[in-house]
């Protein structure tokens, strides 16, 4: 479980990987542990708040925080190959993964973070900013508040986020100079759906296409 996590890491006072503000390194139990201070902001259960907060007022009807005790029996399969992908343990977790949303209900997220009702400009603008290169004189690449963000050599800054968990594969581009958004949702496994970074640097950008740029996947830890 979420608290599982907590405690361990309490228990056994992990030494940091490298010092502050010099990389990032995605890393999924940042986001269980987020998961738990939402519920301890909120008193609600994760998936209740993102209900309240998110889900219901943006009308994503088909969006839901997935329930191993209740949805795994339901929700739609992931493969690798032709092989259904089994549940683990990790399946518990929350906060890291576990969201089941549509394109349609991510575009409404999406056209959300337009509005100052539902975000205040200047915490968005937090969010694009990255955090993690300030030592670093031209970065590549920087990590934001859950954003990555990619410095073009035209000088465009992409933001973006990719996701993979057992054989789903995703990914979301909003490019917030145009009010244009690039979703793609997979369940087999594949590395075809993060070509969105390609569009948006051929497409949107102005840029030259580059060759495809490869995820950065989790557990060498998206």
């Amino acid at each position: 479980s979420n608290k599982d996590i907590y405690t361990l890491l309490v228990k056994h006072k992990f030494r940091l990987v490298f010092n502050e503000n010099t990389r990032f390194d995605y890393c999924n139990t940042n986001y269980v542990i987020l998961a738990l201070i939402i519920e301890k902001a909120t008193g609600l259960n994760y998936r209740d708040a993102m209900q309240e907060l998110i889900f219901k007022p943006l009308g994503m009807k088909n969006t839901f925080v997935f329930n191993y005790d209740t949805d795994k029996d339901t929700v739609c399969k992931s493969y690798r190959g032709g092989n259904i992908f089994p549940w683990d343990q990790y399946d518990r977790l929350y906060g890291d993964k576990n969201i089941y949303s549509t394109p349609r209900d991510l575009v409404k997220f999406d056209l959300a973070t337009y509005s100052p009702d539902f975000i205040k400009p200047e915490l968005l603008h937090e969010a694009y900013t990255g955090y993690s290169a300030v030592n670093v004189a031209k970065p590549i690449k920087d990590y934001g508040l859950g954003m990555r963000m990619r410095y073009l050599a035209n000088g465009e800054k992409l933001i973006y986020h990719n996701g993979w968990w057992h054989g789903n594969n995703t990914s979301f581009v909003p490019i917030k100079k145009d009010t244009i958004t690039i979703i793609c949702l997979g369940n087999r496994y594949s590395n075809r759906p993060y070509e969105t970074l390609r569009m948006a640097n051929e497409f949107f950008l102005k840029k030259k296409p580059e060759p495809m740029l490869v995820p950065e996947l989790p557990f060498t830890e998206e």
